[in-house]
């Protein structure tokens, strides 16, 4: 049996997204509004510290985001011998 591919539909607009989250919110029930509000303010404010951090980390140059990575690492340590030892002459 051969199952049939859900229709693809365009992902709505912008503008549609936002008049229907307008309609639903005219139409909640009074003692859900703190509740949606809420959820939307912690959301928002979520969206702003993930961007806030990867500001942070995208500002920095490269070999400062790696800085400390192969700490206690004896695989790295290990590495780093064999090629001293390597280029010893």
């Amino acid at each position: 049996m051969q199952t049939q591919d859900p229709i693809q539909h365009p992902p709505p607009s912008k503008t549609d997204l936002r008049q229907q989250l307008i309609q639903e919110i005219q139409h909640l029930p009074d003692d859900l509004l703190n509740e949606v509000l809420d959820f939307l303010l912690f959301t928002k404010a979520r969206h702003l510290q993930q961007q806030e951090a990867q500001t942070s980390i995208q500002g920095k140059p490269w070999w400062e985001q790696i800085a400390g990575t192969f700490t206690n690492d004896s695989a790295y340590d290990e590495a780093m011998k064999l090629g001293r030892e390597y280029r010893t002459p």
